[in-house]
């Protein structure tokens, strides 16, 4: 019975002489060996070449570890395979070094193009991080200016809902003469403008108001504010500084009218000057700044007024 066919090594393996193939026992164990380093060593190159090709494809700086530990392995292993042949003593030991050693270049040679291959990926990389980080500072400047802009649309905004209420005034703690619908609001307003503010009769009965109503009934038991278009802004004017006049033990308070914006902040203020004119005897004034309101803060008459912080 004919003897069963070796199984077909690497190209290289083909070349050692058919003697050398079937000679000494240590010489087949040690072409078996080299045919199965040699095999290996294809499918470390061919692992290699899939990691390079992942690596091109994705462009991930991991890969590159990984790629530096098979180089490692196959390097060992190498070496190992030197020692081993040095150390043997066949014929024709000289060919067996100068065949393995011209593969061995090969696959170092091929190593080598891979090295620079991960070099060329990680120089990429580092040029796309960089571009990103440069996205990433360009995204966060145009933001900034967007907010920049939409900051300042909203002042002017502000702007606009304050010029338009200029002639304005707002009358809080006036109680309700009778129903809603049958109250003339518009005399209420000037009986307070006499008793509580202290004008006199001839100049209230010169004002004209192009509206003067009440507005929507609040959540609370307290009357629903009442609202005043002046027709002229001196009379306006003229009314507003003389709220001092109402006396202290008074519900009646008159303010500017504000966009919603600053009346809901307004309010929140309020409650804090209440507290403050109670648990430390503050004088308070709650002054608008362009589109800001301050609530500023004095011990008496003498001290000059400065803005309330938490830390006074």
């Amino acid at each position: 019975m004919p003897p069963k066919s070796k199984k077909k090594c690497s190209k290289q393996s083909k070349l050692l002489p058919y003697y050398l193939r079937n000679g000494p026992k240590n010489i087949t164990e040690m072409e078996e060996n080299t045919c199965s380093a040699t095999d290996q060593m294809g499918k470390e190159n061919a692992n290699m070449a899939a990691s390079s090709s992942e690596l091109n494809k994705d462009t991930q700086i991991t890969k590159s570890s990984t790629l530096s530990e098979e180089l490692s392995k196959l390097e060992k292993m190498i070496v190992g395979m030197e020692n081993r042949l040095k150390k043997d003593n066949a014929d024709n030991k000289v060919e067996i070094l100068q065949m393995f050693n011209a593969g061995t270049l090969e696959i170092k040679k091929a190593i080598g193009e891979l090295q620079d291959q991960v070099k060329e990926h990680d120089k990429a990389i580092r040029f796309q991080d960089k571009e990103i980080e440069s996205n990433k500072n360009y995204t966060k400047q145009i933001k900034n200016e967007l907010d920049g802009k939409i900051s300042e649309m909203k002042k002017d905004a502000i702007r606009s809902g304050i010029h338009n209420r200029k002639r304005n005034l707002l009358f809080y703690g006036i109680p309700l003469q009778g129903s809603l619908d049958k109250e003339d609001t518009e005399t209420v307003v000037r009986n307070i403008l006499q008793d509580k503010l202290k004008l006199e009769k001839t100049l209230v009965d010169k004002m004209t108001f192009t509206a003067c109503h009440r507005l929507q009934p609040r959540k609370d038991s307290a009357p629903p504010a009442i609202i005043i278009v002046v027709h002229m802004l001196k009379d306006r004017q003229l009314i507003f500084n003389s709220t001092k006049n109402i006396p202290k033990d008074s519900q009646i308070t008159v303010r500017q009218d504000l966009p919603v914006e600053l009346k809901i902040k307004r309010s929140k203020l309020a409650k804090l000057a209440f507290t403050l004119r109670k648990d430390k005897n503050f004088q308070t004034r709650i002054k608008l700044y362009d589109v800001e309101l301050k609530l500023e803060v004095r011990k008496n008459k003498m001290d000059s007024w400065k803005e309330y912080k938490k830390e006074d």
